[in-house]
């Protein structure tokens, strides 16, 4: 009962105050239109209401403009805190920049050292190559004038091995072209038998140093000249040794027989500088054999 009452009380009391707020808002409408209708009877022309309406629209366009000076203040404020965070985050950003170009630029310089270093083995590498072209032209020059010149040996003399019909003794055969264009084995006959016949006139001797001449003569094709059969010459024999060298005693008694064959050939007059370890073969007549 008593929450009833209560309540009740309560409802009456809010109906009072809107009655009175009512009465209070009828009061100053009446007061605003008694104010109005006095400003219009007050005004004696139409200019006077004029700019009243012109100062009432310019006070709320005033009002207008602040509102919007304020929402555009607003906006500045945010847009300034926008490009402060923007500015911060480039300022970030060229920080970042410069660190990465600082970086590429001493890798940079790395890179150049170590191309300069590689620039300068290429040159190197360059000019051993061209060292080494110039070897290999001269030795494919020197290579080329041997093959030149065992290509005229082989087509001036070739040189077999055979019997011979009497004795049975192993002899050498040197055979040369009829239509060859340095035409040798007839000088060499020549001389051979000039030689023998000088030293020993008989024929089933040797003819020590020189080797023995056996026959010379031709046929429709070629010349022939059939001489003793020596050993292995000097050179070969020096090269069959453990260290390309023969002991002192070897040494001197090869010298001996050197300077017995210049001498011999001397005394015959005949110079010759075209022979040496080569052209000394092993025979077991003697120690040196000299092949013409």
């Amino acid at each position: 009962m008593h929450l009833r009452m209560s309540s009740g009380a309560q409802e009456l009391d809010l109906r009072k105050e809107l009655e009175l707020c009512s009465l209070v808002a009828d009061s100053m409408t009446s007061s605003l239109s008694n104010s109005l209708s006095e400003a219009l009877s007050s005004t004696s022309s139409a200019s006077d209401v004029d700019s009243i309406i012109e100062e009432i629209e310019a006070t709320i366009s005033i009002a207008v403009l602040d509102r919007k000076l304020k929402k555009k203040v607003k906006l500045f404020s945010s847009g300034k805190t926008d490009a402060a965070r923007t500015y911060d985050r480039m300022q970030d950003c060229r920080n970042k920049f410069e660190e990465t170009s600082n970086a590429l630029q001493k890798r940079l310089s790395e890179q150049e050292g170590v191309i300069a270093e590689r620039c300068k083995e290429i040159e190197a590498l360059k000019d051993s190559k061209n060292k080494l072209s110039m070897k290999a032209e001269k030795l494919s020059a020197r290579i080329e004038k041997l093959r030149e010149k065992y290509d005229l040996m082989r087509t001036v003399l070739e040189v077999y091995t055979g019997f011979h019909r009497v004795s049975n003794e192993r002899v050498a055969i040197k055979v040369e072209s009829l239509t060859t264009s340095i035409p040798l084995l007839r000088n060499e006959a020549i001389c051979l038998q000039y030689l023998n016949s000088r030293h020993n006139p008989y024929d089933d001797e040797t003819r020590e140093p020189i080797v023995r001449c056996l026959k010379y003569g031709k046929t429709d094709k070629l010349k022939y000249l059939v001489m003793d059969h020596c050993g292995p010459n000097v050179r070969q024999l020096k090269k069959a040794t453990p260290k390309d060298k023969f002991r002192v005693q070897l040494s001197l008694l090869l010298q001996t027989g050197t300077n017995y064959v210049t001498v011999f050939k001397f005394q015959h007059d005949y110079v010759s500088v075209d022979y040496g370890e080569d052209g000394l073969c092993s025979t077991v007549h003697s120690f040196t054999r000299m092949v013409a």
